[in-house]
């Protein structure tokens, strides 16, 4: 369901969605940046997208089925959550799309959940390759 069944379309939606979530809170830090790109890397998607297309409105009818908006509100959430804090202006921002993809605060609630224990388990990776 994750990543892999996304359309490229529905990929850079993603990305642009990712980039105003990043700026929710009116700045666009280096690491922010530097997340974008690795996001792009990972979608397949970098190599095609240019400043202005990354930043670009997102078409959000192109999120055509549940599975696409799930798949796009779990990455954002986890966007969100990779700096250990979630700032007031993400989790508006994260409220705004879920809302406009149809979801209700209970599965909002259960995707934030999914998000922090995925936080969890990347940081218990980390450790365990530290030794």
């Amino acid at each position: 369901m994750y990543m892999r069944n996304l359309t490229e379309a529905q990929k850079k939606v993603l990305i642009n969605l990712a980039y105003r979530l990043m700026v929710a809170d009116h700045r666009l830090r280096i690491e922010e940046s530097e997340l974008i790109a690795a996001l792009e890397n990972e979608l397949g998607v970098g190599s095609r997208m240019s400043d202005d297309e990354v930043r670009a409105h997102p078409d959000l009818s192109l999120l055509t089925n549940r599975e696409s908006r799930v798949c796009v509100m779990l990455k954002l959430y986890a966007i969100a959550y990779s700096d250990a804090e979630m700032h007031q202006a993400e989790i508006g921002r994260l409220r705004t799309y879920g809302h406009q993809f149809g979801f209700d605060d209970a599965t909002l609630d259960r995707m934030d959940a999914w998000a922090r224990s995925h936080l969890f388990l990347v940081r218990e990776a980390e450790a365990i390759s530290r030794g």
